[in-house]
Parts: C-alpha cells; sequence; structure tokens
C-alpha cells in the first residue's frame, strides 16, 4: 500500500512547489526498485519507503521542515498557515515545534468535521482517486497486464501535476470558511451549520472550554501551548493586515456543531491542508489556507 500526503494551497503560483510525500511500505515498494522509482520523480514528489504505508508523527515533522524550507526560498514574505485536522497524532508538541522553527502558524480543524472544513477532504480528493484510477485502468486496458511500481509512480505523478497543481483552491478554502471572514462559505455549508447568511465572528480569545471543541475528548494537552504562534522573522513579516489575518486564521471562526453530529463523509478520513490519501482510494489528513480580502497565504 501507499499512503499520498498531500498539500494544497490557496495560491496556485506556489502550488507546483507544494511537497508531495508518498509513503510506501517495503512489500509495495522493494529495495531494489527505489532507483528506479527516484529516476521519475519530480523534486517536489518524495516517496520514502519503510515498514509501514501509514503517517506518523515523524514523518509528518519532517514533511513540515520540507514545507518550511521551500516557503522560507519561495515565500519569504508570506505568512503561512497550516491547517491540519484534530487527529492525535498532530497534536503531538513535535508538531507544534516543527511549525514555529518554520514560521508557520497552526490552525485546526475541529474533530470529526473534516468532511465539512478541510479543503482537501471536500473539494481534492475526490477529484485526485477518479482521475488517478482512470489513469490506472486506462493503462492496463492498453498493456494488457498490471501496472508495474515504476509506472504506478508515473502515473501518481501525472495525477499530481493534472489534479493538485493544476487548479486553483483558493475557493476551496474560502467556501470552508478559512478565508474572506467566513463571507464565501458554500449554500452548502450553511445548510449544515443551520445560517441562514455567513456568520459575522468576533476576533476576539476563544477561552478554554471553546477551544476544547476542537480537540478529541479524550485529549489531554495543553492547546495554547500547541498554537502558540512563531516568533517574527522580520519585520515586514508578520505587520498590518497580514499579522490580522494570520490571528484571526488560528481561531476557530466556525459556528460549531454538536459533537453528536453523523459524520458522512469517507469513514477512513482524519486530514491534515496537509493531507493523506491512501492511493488510490482512502483519505486522511491537510491544509494551506486562511485568506482575507486583500492578502493571500499559503
Amino acid at each position: 500500500m501507499v499512503t499520498h500526503v498531500a498539500i494544497i494551497c490557496d495560491d496556485p503560483s506556489l502550488q507546483p512547489y507544494m511537497p508531495q510525500l508518498l509513503l510506501a511500505d517495503g512489500k509495495t515498494v522493494l529495495q531494489r526498485d527505489m532507483a528506479a522509482v527516484r529516476r521519475v520523480l519530480p523534486p517536489n514528489i518524495v516517496v520514502l519507503r519503510s515498514e509501514t504505508h501509514w503517517n506518523s508523527t515523524e514523518v509528518l515533522a519532517w514533511h513540515i521542515d520540507a514545507l518550511g524550507k521551500i516557503l522560507r526560498r519561495r515565500a519569504p514574505t508570506r505568512v503561512p498557515i497550516l491547517l491540519l485536522d484534530a487527529h492525535r497524532m498532530h497534536l503531538r508538541p513535535e508538531i507544534g515545534r516543527a511549525c514555529r522553527r518554520h514560521g508557520i502558524y497552526l490552525a485546526l480543524v475541529p474533530a470529526r468535521l473534516t468532511w465539512l472544513l478541510a479543503p482537501l477532504d471536500t473539494h481534492c480528493f475526490a477529484l485526485y482517486k477518479r482521475y488517478l484510477g482512470k489513469l490506472y485502468c486506462d493503462e492496463v486496458v492498453a498493456s494488457g497486464e498490471d501496472v508495474n511500481v515504476v509506472r504506478w509512480v508515473q502515473l501518481v505523478t501525472q495525477a499530481i501535476r493534472m489534479v493538485l497543481q493544476g487548479k486553483d483552491w483558493g475557493k476551496a478554502f474560502d467556501q470552508d470558511g478559512w478565508g474572506r471572514w467566513q463571507q464565501g462559505v458554500s449554500n452548502f455549508m450553511l445548510r449544515e451549520l443551520n445560517l441562514p447568511v455567513p456568520p459575522h465572528l468576533p476576533d476576539s480569545e476563544q477561552d478554554a472550554a471553546e477551544l476544547n471543541l476542537l480537540v478529541p475528548r479524550r485529549w489531554k494537552g495543553d492547546l495554547n501551548k500547541y498554537l502558540e504562534p512563531p516568533p517574527p522573522r522580520d519585520a515586514r513579516s508578520l505587520h498590518g493586515p497580514l499579522a490580522h489575518a494570520a490571528a484571526k486564521a488560528l481561531r476557530a471562526r466556525v459556528h460549531p456543531l454538536p459533537r453528536a453530529k453523523p459524520f458522512p463523509g469517507p469513514s477512513r478520513s482524519c486530514g491534515f491542508a496537509i493531507a493523506e490519501a491512501v492511493a488510490p482510494g482512502h483519505s486522511t489528513g491537510e491544509i494551506l489556507g486562511g485568506r482575507s480580502p486583500g492578502d493571500t497565504f499559503i
């Protein structure tokens, strides 16, 4: 099995540089295949081979380090905001430290709400899996035999280029409530939240009870410490409207749903705007996003 830990960005000019990570177990990608696999990979796609294809805290921290290095080179004056779902693996102190190391702000999709609030789950993964599945079927029909691992990686690369890098995901972030102060949220979200119009939500800090709505019930940890913002990189990178919008994006600005809300999304989805998809058919993981009307965030 192979898991694709995907990243999408609300700035299409930066999307081609976003690091896409493929986690392969030792039975799917053999050691003897790795040299051939690496030769067909573009610079922004990495294959990691290990005992399991599942993501881990260590791998996610490594992925954030890779992302941070790219952002410092490609977008040094931007305020990056990384959207993760509230999976326990994502709530480890190592993840907060990795983000602070690279000046990345963290925002959380509340527990059990990736089906509604995570752009990779709501807008991307279904298109990606459908496109990759069609490529795979067409390849099998054309060749009359199964697809070897090197060719399969080439198909995944093509799907990443056409779907993840071929679309502007800014609207996905807006429709899921992560930009434009919720004024671009979708009608579907308004119906699910029983709201007639987009809400006007305050900029005030949330108390502990409100923050605890973000995480699983039995999670024990210091959420304020986890969400602690990074130190300013320089006087220009966190100032004026950028800092204001970044601070807003760090708070749960979506009307809370009851915890008993049925979960209609994929049962194995757990998301990061980093996010994961077990290719060609499972998702977990996701995001870079959060935009004000005048500013774009990655």
